[in-house]
């Protein structure tokens, strides 16, 4: 919700009402807390006021909570206590609903969301195949030989077709890539065969998504809330954190930089974060840290939902600076050390102990601070989170079929798009060398037919001379000889 043209998120248990300034929301943040639900009404909260500013949003949900921010909040007296203690009445809050742009990357809920291979590049693809480090090499390998070939991999039958290329052309990659082992391009070649297994062959394919198509606003001035279905994505680690890495790397690469915005071009709310960064490799996370870094100067702002702020890399949490924790649910040893951890990443308030105060949160009740006009981290307050304005929730099917068919970019990534790339030229070419292999043999075969004619004609002109009576002559001997020679050396 917006008060004076700032995100107003909470109130202070002392009655501070506490905002998101838009001209620091460009720096990073963080929500964590352990139940999941309070989590993901903190993240709507802070989505519809993106989406109040004109800011599109790029959310994920895991487990159907948020398609019903397509409709106002129904009003069903749980707003009582909260309408009292936020003055909604006087602050103008009034229940509406938001515009949703639902994506999938099965295409069945949602709009298909599709990657290229060749874009996503192979350090993000061997994440998501869980490969080991020759494996690794080998899939960059393959990439680099179809760039300088300048052939595209797009799919998966791109990516199979080089590999089978590669292992049959290996003689004449040694001398430039040094002895390769067979049975760990196999290997690779069975790794890749697991993406189709996953029902992936339709998500590596054209059109891939464009970051704008992402970066639109409806008919009143509204930010698009875009929605990605990910409760199956949750359940492989290596292939949602795969795909959320390359949608912020994605979107790092294309958007320009600009000085001092007055708002963010685009927000990036994730959540499960925990997973982007599990079994990441060190080189894979230093790039996404530094493409992490890059956002802010392009007027995009990433907030990480997790459990526990110390669930995220020490240096991306480095850049998440404003911060919003809910209730940790510490009761073990373990869990009151990663608490302990967590409070000291906040701006110390002498009023309180930021630890015991955390360890002792309250259902709805919160620990937060955000960047202030100074460009300073505020100290930390208790505070309670303002109350939603859309409904969230499970919608039926026909609404979202109605939702999806109705947005303005549906035709165009309603259909695949099967280009010209490596699988066709690779198996143009492998026709083409088998017509000449077939070419080649079919003059052999003609060339030995008239040696043979002209051997048989010469000797049937000898036989008739011997029955004459005298002596035969074979013409051009030595010739026939040399033919034949010539002929078999071939």
């Amino acid at each position: 919700m917006l008060r004076e043209g700032k995100i107003w998120l909470a109130r202070s248990t002392g009655g501070e009402d506490l905002f998101l300034l838009p001209q620091k929301a460009c720096r990073h943040g963080v929500l964590a807390g352990m139940n999941n639900y309070e989590v993901t009404l903190g993240a709507q909260v802070l989505a519809e006021g993106f989406s109040d500013l004109g800011i599109p949003v790029f959310m994920l949900d895991d487990s159907n909570r948020l398609a019903g921010m397509l409709n106002p909040r129904k009003d069903s007296g749980q707003l009582g206590d909260k309408s009292a203690f936020f003055d909604l009445e006087e602050s103008g809050f009034t229940c509406q609903g938001y515009p949703v742009t639902f994506w999938d990357i099965y295409g069945q809920t949602g709009i298909p969301l599709r990657a290229s291979m060749m874009k996503m590049g192979p350090q993000i693809i061997s994440h998501i195949l869980s490969l080991n480090k020759t494996q690794i090499q080998l899939l960059k390998i393959i990439f680099h030989i179809a760039h300088d070939q300048g052939l595209r991999i797009n799919d998966i039958r791109d990516l199979k077709a080089m590999i089978n290329y590669y292992q049959s052309h290996i003689e004449n990659y040694r001398y430039e890539y040094g002895l390769i082992d067979k049975f760990s391009l196999e290997e690779l070649f069975r790794s890749v065969i697991s993406l189709e297994n996953k029902g992936l062959g339709r998500f590596f394919y054209e059109p891939a998504l464009d970051i704008i198509d992402l970066l639109q606003t409806d008919s009143s001035g509204k930010g698009m809330i875009n929605i990605l279905d990910s409760h199956s994505l949750v359940f492989d680690s290596h292939l949602y954190s795969g795909i959320l890495l390359w949608l912020l790397i994605e979107a790092s690469k294309c958007m320009p930089a600009i000085d001092m915005p007055e708002q963010p071009r685009m927000v990036f709310i994730i959540d499960e974060a925990q997973l982007l960064f599990k079994n990441i490799s060190l080189p894979l996370l230093e790039k996404v840290e530094h493409h992490i870094r890059k956002l802010e100067s392009k007027g995009i702002s990433v907030f990480f939902c997790t459990q526990n702020m110390t669930d995220l890399p020490e240096m991306v949490l480095n850049h998440l600076e404003n911060k919003i924790h809910f209730a940790p649910q510490a009761y073990t040893p373990s869990a009151q050390k990663a608490t302990r951890s967590a409070a000291m990443y906040f701006h110390k308030n002498p009023s309180f102990d930021t630890y015991k105060t955390l360890l002792n949160l309250g259902s709805g009740t919160v620990l937060i601070s955000l960047i202030e006009k100074s460009g300073v981290p505020s100290v930390v307050e208790k505070a309670h989170i303002l109350p939603t304005q859309s409904e969230g929730g499970q919608i039926s099917y026909a609404e979202r079929d109605k939702c999806i068919r109705n947005s303005t970019i549906y035709s165009k990534y309603s259909h695949v798009h099967d280009f010209e790339s490596a699988y066709e030229f690779l198996k143009r070419r492998e026709l083409e060398e088998l017509q000449q292999k077939i070419e080649r043999k079919m003059l052999k075969e003609a060339a030995y037919a008239e040696a043979e004619k002209e051997v048989i004609e010469q000797v049937n002109a000898a036989r008739i001379i011997a029955q004459e009576g005298t002596t035969p002559t074979i013409k051009n001997k030595k010739s026939s000889r040399g033919f034949f020679r010539n002929l078999f050396k071939k």
